[in-house]
């Protein structure tokens, strides 16, 4: 399918005249695969270890502080990551309580950097009603 996130690719052989593969007859050599550059995957060994969301995130909110210092962007990506088990920069001892409340459904914490240094929390209460993105002063 394609989406303005998912265009389609172009193999070596139909890349010319704005051609994807979809668009050429039958008897041309199969498009070759094309190594995923997802930097989600890249970066964030949990997203394929874990293989995608583990849990609803109910309402999403943030505070006033998060959105005036925390770019859209960033946000997105720790959403993504702490959706998909990716907790980011907790401790091992609260990763593995996260890992465990999962299982039970207790609040989930994630902790992330920004690009521009500033640190933020995602919480996701036992419930999972609501998913708040804050920084740690807001709390």
């Amino acid at each position: 399918m394609t989406t303005p996130n998912n265009p389609p690719t172009r193999s070596a052989a139909n890349a010319h005249e704005g051609q994807t593969a979809a668009d050429t007859n039958h008897h041309e050599k199969p498009e070759q695969e094309v190594p995923d550059k997802n930097p989600a995957k890249a970066a964030w060994p949990m997203f394929q270890r874990k293989g995608g969301i583990q849990f609803s995130s109910g309402e999403i909110m943030a505070t006033t502080n998060a959105i005036n210092e925390i770019s859209g962007d960033d946000i997105a990506r720790g959403l993504s990551r702490h959706l998909c088990g990716d907790w980011g920069e907790v401790c091992p001892e609260d990763w593995k309580l996260n890992d465990e409340a999962l299982e039970v459904g207790n609040r989930l914490l994630s902790a992330y950097t920004a690009a521009n240094g500033v640190k933020f929390w995602i919480i996701t209460e036992w419930d999972r009603s609501v998913t708040t993105i804050l920084l740690p002063d807001d709390y």
